[in-house]
């Protein structure tokens, strides 16, 4: 017969295990774990799996356990009830099996967050000890080096406001391609239910974001108690790391159920590889991501490519996939080429670009706002005024800061390219 006190007490330190571990305590939560493994008590699935990711991030042991690799490969099955719900609510129209036409949103999840967004920005701006003035010349400063990225510079990403400047203007956009990222890994039934990420230059964790927001959707056509993610980044920019965990933090105080997602922050530079690799679990992770860090200038491309394929190599399990996004007219300019609708010049350079990165293609999608390839600014920008979905909280920041005359859109125009490393 079950002790009723002993079951509630149980009941209880897993609530605070839990806490500590969304806080990010990971050596105090394993201690309490161990602790009640030592009391009788019999583990979670949860409390295991979180040893198991202690214990190889500390070791960086070249194999995982048969018991936990077994488990890492359950996948969740496509529900086609979630499918018609996104694919109607995003607007979805497959052109030609690879151009993807985005023109909507699931406004329910999307609305918390950018309502908690905008709160996190005003409560971050009040704080600094600046007048307006000196605010508006600071994100002045960080929205020119972030613009770079139009002329083709890379930016730095290095001013006091560039995290700000980010979550203003690029945040939402990418959380939306995150989003439907993860939505077409699911769809083609080859999400883990228990994922283990490295996520490369992750910025403030975009990427982590998106796979929230869509296991929000999840929940609603299927369980994910049993879901475990153990998150690893890497970022070179500290304070764009701090503001992203920061916002991560109260992201999920904002959430009735979060998810069971165990996270790290690592601030390093993707080109310090020689001094950080040694501190990389070896093929431990299910899924590698990369997503906007691919250079316009050749030699950090090159250096970058190397690097990558490095890691892909050293760290990524056998059955392990990579998860790449890029910018569609980035993508086109690193092959000094242009967009068309020739789809096997298209395939071409996909297949190019993943064998310079020791990978084969599983599959890809070009995420398009206009359902073209390539159009001219002021065609897209009647196109947007009129057909995308709004970001209305968000109108308020971009009208002062940057200076934004029309309402703001979500707008999509990225490569999401799904691979598995060559053999």
């Amino acid at each position: 017969m079950i002790n009723p006190i002993q079951f509630v007490k149980s009941l209880w330190q897993l609530q605070i295990i839990k806490a500590e571990i969304i806080k990010g305590n990971r050596k105090l939560a394993q201690h309490l774990i161990l602790a009640r493994k030592k009391q009788g008590y019999k583990l979670t699935l949860l409390e295991k799996l979180f040893l198991e990711s202690q214990e190889q991030t500390k070791q960086n042991s070249d194999y995982l356990p048969e018991s936990t690799a077994t488990i890492a490969r359950q996948k969740f099955t496509a529900q086609q009830q979630l499918i018609q719900k996104i694919n109607r609510a995003f607007h979805l129209i497959d052109h030609d099996g690879y151009k993807i036409e985005c023109t909507g949103i699931d406004e329910y999840v999307f609305t918390k967050l950018e309502a908690e967004l905008v709160m996190f920005l005003e409560q971050i701006i009040d704080a600094v000890d600046l007048d307006k003035n000196q605010v508006k010349q600071k994100i002045k400063e960080a929205y020119r080096d972030l613009n770079g990225l139009k002329k083709g510079i890379d930016p730095t990403y290095d001013k006091a406001f560039s995290p700000h400047v980010y979550f203003i203007k690029y945040f939402l956009d990418n959380v939306y391609c995150s989003y439907l990222a993860y939505f077409f890994i699911y769809q083609s039934g080859q999400l883990n239910r228990n994922l283990k990420i490295l996520d490369i230059a992750a910025g403030p964790a975009t990427m982590l974001f998106g796979l929230s927001l869509f296991l929000e959707s999840l929940t609603d056509y299927q369980g994910i108690a049993d879901f475990t993610c153990s998150y690893y980044s890497l970022e070179k920019q500290r304070n764009l790391q701090y503001r992203g965990l920061q916002f991560w933090r109260q992201y999920l105080d904002s959430l009735q159920l979060p998810p069971n997602i165990f996270y790290q922050f690592n601030t390093v530079s993707i080109f310090d590889y020689d001094n950080y690799f040694s501190k990389l679990p070896r093929g431990f992770f299910d899924l590698i991501i990369i997503a906007h860090c691919f250079f316009y200038q050749g030699e950090d491309r090159s250096k970058s490519f190397d690097i990558y394929r490095s890691i892909f190599k050293q760290c990524l399990r056998s059955d392990g996939r990579v998860l790449l996004v890029i910018q569609g007219n980035k993508f086109y300019k690193m092959f000094d080429t242009y967009a068309d609708e020739n789809i096997d010049k298209e395939r071409y350079l996909i297949d190019t670009f993943l064998d310079s990165l020791g990978l084969r293609l599983i599959f890809y999608k070009y995420l398009t706002s206009t359902g073209k390839r390539a159009s001219s600014k002021e065609n897209f920008k009647q196109f947007i005024l009129g057909n995308l979905p709004e970001q209305p909280q968000m109108d308020k920041l971009k009208w002062e800061y940057l200076n934004y005359k029309n309402p703001s859109k979500y707008v999509i125009d990225d490569f999401v390219i799904y691979a598995e490393r060559q053999f």
